[in-house]
C-alpha cells in the first residue's frame, strides 16, 4: 500500500494503483480496493453492495460461513476476491454469476467439501485460482472448462484422491499447477499432455508410488 496525501492507495498485479479503504465508513463512489482483513466479520457487510465499483475485495481472516449471491453478484467490476482463512462450507453453484471482471479468487483454508460443477461458468476472464487447504475431495472432470485464461492453479494441501485424465484440458494457457498435499495415488500419464505452457509443477506429499515416465513428456 502507498499514501499520496491522505489518500490510501494499493497496488495491483499489474501495476496499477488502487485508491483504496480499510473500513465501511471510509468507503465513497472512488474507492476501487476494500480491505477488511482481520475484522472478526460473520457476513458480508451491510451496504457493501452501494459500491459496485469495487475491483479488490478482500475478506481474509474472518469468519465468515456464506456468501450471499444477491449481494455479491452485484459488484460487477471486481476484479480480485480474497476469502482466505473464514469459515465458508459451501459455495453455491450461481455465487459468481455476474462477476465476469474476475481474474484472481482466493479461498485458502476455508471448509469446502465440495464445487458446483458449474460454479466456474461465469469466470471467463479468470487468470489466477487458489483453492488450497480446504477438505475438499471431488473435481468434476468439466470443472475447469470455462477457464481457457488460467495462469495459476493452486490446489495444494485438499484431500483430493483422484483426477479425471481429461481435468485440465481446457487450460491452455496454465503456466503454474500445484497438486501437493493430496491424496493423489496414480496419475494418468496423459493428463499434463494439455498444459504445453506449464513452467511450474508440484505433485508432492501424495500417495503416488509409481509414475509412468511419458507423463512429462508433454512438459519438456
Amino acid at each position: 500500500r502507498a499514501y499520496i496525501g491522505e489518500q490510501k492507495y494499493r497496488v495491483d498485479k499489474n501495476g496499477g494503483r488502487l485508491r483504496f479503504a480499510e473500513k465501511m465508513s471510509e468507503l465513497d463512489a472512488k474507492t476501487q480496493a476494500l480491505d477488511l482483513s482481520e475484522r472478526k466479520l460473520r457476513a458480508l457487510p451491510k451496504g457493501i453492495e452501494k459500491f459496485p465499483q469495487l475491483e479488490m475485495l478482500i475478506l481474509s481472516r474472518n469468519k465468515i460461513r456464506k456468501l450471499p449471491k444477491e449481494i455479491l453478484g452485484k459488484m460487477k467490476n471486481l476484479r480480485t476476491l480474497n476469502l482466505d482463512l473464514n469459515r465458508i462450507v459451501k459455495l453455491d453453484s450461481n455465487i459468481f454469476v455476474g462477476l465476469t471482471k474476475l481474474e484472481d479468487i482466493s479461498i485458502w483454508r476455508n471448509r469446502i467439501e465440495t464445487l458446483h460443477k458449474d460454479i466456474f461458468v461465469p469466470l471467463t476472464n479468470l487468470k489466477k485460482l487458489t483453492i488450497s487447504a480446504n477438505p475438499l475431495k471431488v473435481l468434476d472432470k468439466n470443472i475447469f472448462l470455462p477457464l481457457a485464461k488460467l495462469e495459476e492453479l493452486n490446489l495444494y494441501s485438499n484431500n483430493i484422491a483422484v483426477l479425471d485424465k481429461d481435468i485440465f484440458l481446457p487450460l491452455k494457457n496454465l503456466q503454474n499447477l500445484e497438486l501437493g498435499g493430496n491424496k493423489l495415488t496414480d496419475l494418468d500419464k496423459a493428463i499434463f499432455a494439455p498444459l504445453k505452457k506449464l513452467k511450474i509443477l508440484s505433485i508432492s506429499g501424495n500417495d503416488i508410488a509409481d509414475l509412468d515416465t511419458l507423463i512429462f513428456a508433454p512438459l519438456t
